[in-house]
């Protein structure tokens, strides 16, 4: 069977038996819950809009400012004139690429698939990808929900992805990996079997009974507490269907079938913030959704027409003799498996300072993922910048540039002479004082035996952008490095 699967061996954990230990997404029963607030919020089976992007940006830490402000994060805001320097070739091409604002619309092809905090536009690598045509070799040591290597394999380019998120990288493999059109059928029937499979099993259950089954008996994926009671049964019935239909055990044997199981977690994945009681990914306030029987179901379902429409729209398009993308789950600071020189471009985004909590942020699906406690301390404990670390301001600023100083030497490192890393990075508050993002990146790359300079340069102020403690605008940056001949 035609199909191009990835070269890539990433490092997967392995997957916890059902009914284990609390896993991952699992409250602590010390913590007190969370009143409910009321929300009237819709699924939208159509997949993640630009403006649902913006919106998991409002609130990253899912508090609010001083004010009572929602906190705002910069990338998607609508930003004013666009500053430049440098090389007037790169600082044209920075310029063009940064000031990329999202709107309503869907999100193109796979991209659409599966939200996920922080993401900069597709039409930011794809505009630079477009002025360097002859960078064949492409790395985002950042991947996240696999943007550039997305672009990069629409442009006939080898995409080269890392993270320290065994999430990030199932999630940028599936949606820039091209399968033959006989997996995607096979996932649309097995999906909708499991969706009539999950609403029939709910309607037989209340007329047998008279009411659902005890969730007891269930295995305790996720903390319920973040569901009303049918909504949990409802995804578990889904997860304990895509179990029967496709066996973990089978991952290794066949590659068609190991691609089913994962495509249907993660069109689990993709529902299961939607339908529970936590606001958005970047809030874990609960909230009233009105999610009646049965949607959770139909929802599934919807999303794996979608996403098999959105595959075949992204296959259709990547040139014939595109490598396959090499995705593995892999510390930025240290990319073991590329090489001195090995590649021509850079594009990432790499965490801004005390901005995002991607463990939190991504907790609900690790047990619905299969993905075990493992694989989610290491993003806990590896993760750069996070927000929960700000409670020790000066502290974490001092170790945020020693994780910037590391993986810009790896980004020297791994490029080729002449080559160009394009960074998206923001400013940053630190102990109530702005922290700018650019700076600290020119920092490390101009440091002696980087082999880096800063080529070029755009920066934009950010719409609603405002750091409240330091009473100064937020900015964001794109900066482009290049690797000394």
């Amino acid at each position: 069977m035609a199909t191009r699967p990835t070269t890539g061996s990433g490092g997967r954990a392995g997957r916890g038996a059902p009914g284990q230990a609390r896993p991952p997404g699992a409250a602590d029963p010390g913590r007190p819950a969370r009143p409910p607030a009321s929300a009237d919020r819709s699924i939208d089976p159509a997949g993640d809009r630009a403006g649902d992007r913006a919106g998991d940006r409002a609130d990253p830490a899912g508090d609010r400012q001083p004010d009572g402000r929602a906190r705002r994060a910069l990338a998607g805001l609508r930003g004013g004139p666009v500053e430049r320097g440098g090389d007037p070739t790169l600082a044209a091409l920075c310029a063009s690429a940064l000031d990329v604002v999202a709107g309503d619309e869907p999100l193109p092809l796979t991209h659409g698939f599966h939200s996920y905090p922080a993401r900069f536009h597709p039409e930011l690598p794809r505009r630079i990808l477009a002025a360097l045509p002859s960078a064949r070799r492409v790395l985002d040591p950042f991947v996240g929900s696999g943007t550039t290597v997305v672009e990069a394999a629409l442009a006939g380019r080898m995409g080269l992805g890392t993270d320290v998120n065994t999430f990030a990288i199932l999630l940028s493999r599936l949606k820039a990996t091209p399968v033959d059109p006989a997996w995607r059928q096979a996932l649309a029937a097995t999906a909708a079997a499991i969706a009539e499979e999950a609403v029939a099993a709910g309607k037989a259950a209340r007329r047998a009974t008279g009411r659902p089954p005890p969730g007891a008996a269930a295995p305790q994926l996720d903390d319920p507490s973040f569901y009303a009671p049918h909504v949990f049964r409802e995804l578990t019935t889904l997860r304990l269907a895509i179990d029967a239909r496709a066996p973990d055990v089978e991952r290794v044997a066949d590659p068609e079938r190991r691609w089913l199981r994962d495509a249907l977690l993660l069109t689990l994945s993709s529902i299961v913030v939607k339908v529970s009681r936590q606001r958005s990914d970047t809030d874990p306030r609960l909230v009233d959704k009105p999610i009646g029987r049965g949607a959770a179901a139909r929802l599934f379902g919807a999303r794996a027409t979608l996403l098999c429409e959105q595959l075949a729209g992204f296959a259709a398009l990547v040139p014939a003799g595109t490598p396959a993308p090499d995705l593995r789950r892999s510390d930025a600071r240290k990319l073991r498996h590329v090489e001195a020189g090995g590649v021509d471009l850079v594009i990432t985004s790499p965490p801004y300072l005390g901005t995002y909590d991607y463990a939190a942020h991504h907790q609900r699906r690790f047990g619905w993922l299969g993905l075990d406690e493992q694989a989610w301390k290491l993003l806990r404990t590896r993760e750069i910048g996070p927000r929960r670390a700000s409670d020790e301001p000066a502290a974490a600023a001092a170790r945020w540039r020693q994780e910037v100083d590391a993986y810009v030497a790896e980004i020297g490192r791994v490029v080729a002479p002449g080559g160009l890393a394009f960074l998206v990075v923001g400013d940053s508050v630190a102990a109530g004082r702005p922290v700018a993002g650019d700076a600290e990146l020119r920092r490390a790359a101009e440091a002696p035996g980087r082999g880096l300079e800063v080529a070029a340069w755009a920066s934009q102020e950010r719409a609603g952008g405002l750091h409240r403690q330091a009473s100064s605008p937020r900015r964001e940056h794109l900066v482009a490095l290049r690797k000394h001949p």
